[in-house]
């Protein structure tokens, strides 16, 4: 059986994502599972034009017996068009979708598009099951975790359990991104899979459970030893949604990595309320140089408006302390959550302004499905399903304000930055904010220089845009 495995081309190939591991987890599987007549096209990073001719290329050339798309939110689209492109092209081929998006909006696309097969959630498993299947002409009805086009409806199965135990799942492969791990020196690896906090918009918690799976520590640290073996690698970025929640599986991580002596950096993101000194003082000891922070508001309120469950005298202990620790610091914010106002805004400028951040990120939020904030903006008649068979992106939640307000107030964010990287950072942001509005140039770099003239120590003396 030939497989061919796609990432489809992304709405905004200009956040671009060098490395996602879904696609190697999966690759992986199969091999362990006797599937080696495997292509792999990474299209992510392209424009969707790019990608037809490559497409059609690849189904002469290659002659898949199935197709199996990697699906975001932000790709969904060049998804769809190349399971109707795979239908032209010969019908018999089967299309499976798997991801995060498909896994909550599965009737939809099977109701809208060619794809044939859903796989829901946690796809490790639940693939073998489907190939196998496919392979031996038998029915689909019995295979846990998978919604798929039958009698003229959408039929699905039982809910797959998680696995429990990751270390029975290979090593992704690693081998699809050689050219990338040689050139740059870093990898990526999931030491953990979930979070358990349900944050009003994430839709992590929906996806994975509210649990939190580790790997072992010996699984992981050999991970990491292949790596420096096979491909040289001198960086690891931990892509866990919550790298830290058990303290004791953290310590003896870092303990296993000095035990064998790497000789690696590495840098994770995680929350402000699950960092203490001594977990801090080992992730030092072992390599750790970056630790990135989901800190969302200064504001009380919004925090406890979004299910966020920390406390800003937290947020501001973990900084003190990572900045005591001498480790680079990353903060992640948002604005235009449920409840901001100018008053919201004015202290998450004061925090970050407290906290002394290099390079604040800042993004405006956004609505996925999964999430309860999509919810709640289809509550308020915001939008609908419907929306996700359009081309557009995924909306800015605007059901109090405006897209403008939204993205000058997270300009007036990433301004009380001072640093010289907080400058860089002001630049590029208003670059892409003029240029998003080209018809406004005037009115935005007057409002612009109005308030960078108009900052003063304690407050700002900007007008209310």
């Amino acid at each position: 059986m030939k497989i061919l495995l796609i990432n489809p081309s992304s709405s905004t190939p200009e956040n671009r994502r060098e490395y996602i591991l879904g696609i190697p987890y999966l690759v992986s599987v199969l091999r362990a599972n006797g599937y080696f007549d495997i292509q792999f096209c990474n299209y992510f990073n392209m424009q969707w034009t790019e990608t037809i001719g490559l497409t059609f290329e690849a189904l002469k050339d290659f002659k898949p017996d199935v197709i199996l798309l990697s699906c975001f939110t932000i790709n969904r689209i060049a998804g769809f068009k190349i399971a109707q492109m795979v239908k032209e092209f010969k019908p018999a081929i089967k299309v499976v979708m798997g991801g995060m998006h498909p896994s909550f909006m599965y009737k939809q696309i099977l109701s809208n598009t060619s794809v044939d097969v859903v796989c829901i959630g946690e796809g490790d498993r639940t693939i073998i099951e489907l190939l196998d299947a496919f392979k031996a002409n038998t029915l689909l009805d019995n295979i846990k975790g998978i919604a798929f086009k039958k009698d003229g409806g959408v039929f699905i199965t039982e809910k797959r359990p998680f696995v429990k135990d990751l270390d029975t799942i290979p090593f992704p492969a690693h081998d699809l991104y050689k050219d990338y791990l040689i050139q740059t020196g870093k990898a990526h690896i999931i030491a953990s899979r979930g979070c358990p906090f349900g944050c009003q918009f994430c839709s992590t918690t929906e996806f994975w459970g509210r649990s939190w799976r580790a790997r072992s520590t010996t699984n992981v640290v050999d991970e990491i030893e292949m790596l420096l073996r096979d491909y040289g690698i001198k960086y690891v970025s931990f892509l866990d949604d919550e790298f830290t929640l058990q303290k004791r599986h953290t310590i003896e991580l870092c303990k296993e990595m000095l035990n064998r002596e790497l000789k690696i950096k590495w840098s994770c993101s995680t929350r402000v309320n699950t960092l203490d000194r001594e977990q801090l003082e080992w992730m030092v000891k072992s390599g750790c140089e970056h630790i990135a922070l989901g800190i969302e508001s200064g504001s009380p309120r919004i925090l406890k408006t979004i299910g966020k469950k920390i406390k800003v005298e937290q947020i501001i202990n973990a900084f003190d302390l990572l900045k005591e620790l001498s480790l680079s610091r990353g903060a992640y914010l948002m604005v235009g959550n449920p409840g901001e106002d100018r008053e919201s805004v004015d202290e998450t400028i004061q925090l970050v302004r407290r906290l002394k951040l290099d390079v604040p990120s800042v993004a405006v939020a956004e609505i996925y499905p999964g999430t309860q904030l999509y919810e709640i903006a289809k509550e308020k008649g915001f939008i609908t399903d419907d929306y996700w068979l359009t081309e557009r992106t995924p909306p800015f939640f605007t059901v109090e304000h405006s897209a403008e307000k939204l993205q000058w107030w997270a300009f007036l964010i990433v301004l009380s930055s001072k640093r010289v990287q907080g400058v860089l950072n002001v630049l590029s942001f208003l670059t892409w904010f003029v240029l998003s509005k080209k018809k406004k140039i005037a009115k935005y770099v007057s409002k612009v220089f109005k308030g960078v003239i108009g900052i003063k120590k304690d407050r700002y003396s900007y007008k209310e845009y």
